[in-house]
């Protein structure tokens, strides 16, 4: 495993592409636990399996979409096991990174909500005539 710095967003890609599994163990401060880590989504695009930390948001987008694992971010033996889970199945990793990537673009690509954009658009445009 190698722990990379801080990096230009156009660099991350490329590493991505190149990644295994995408970690998003983040611990639970009022910020995390309230919000969606960006790097979730990311993970989806790329189409890398999962593990986050085990947050009522994460886990109902990781478990909805079988994209990837829960933990809590403390069980650092839990998350060791999980890490090696996904290493030693190939199959599941890539299925787990394909069934990201669907979700990602059925559910939470700019394309899809330019989609429900347009949407709410015309029914305003609809409900001034």
């Amino acid at each position: 495993m190698e722990h990379l710095d801080r990096m230009q967003y156009k660099d991350i890609w490329r590493h991505y592409y190149q990644s295994h599994i995408g970690l998003c163990l983040l611990h639970p401060t009022p910020n995390n636990l309230n919000s969606h880590s960006t790097k979730l989504f990311e993970y989806m695009a790329a189409k890398i399996p999962i593990l986050a930390s085990d947050f009522p948001d994460f886990k109902k987008i990781i478990s909805e979409a079988d994209c990837g694992y829960t933990t809590d971010p403390f069980d650092y033996g839990r998350a060791a096991d999980l890490v090696i889970q996904l290493k030693d199945n190939r199959k599941r990793n890539w299925d787990l990174g394909q069934n990201g990537f669907r979700a990602f673009q059925n559910l939470y690509s700019w394309q899809h909500e330019a989609e429900k954009l347009l949407t709410l658009y015309e029914s305003f445009e609809k409900s001034k005539n």
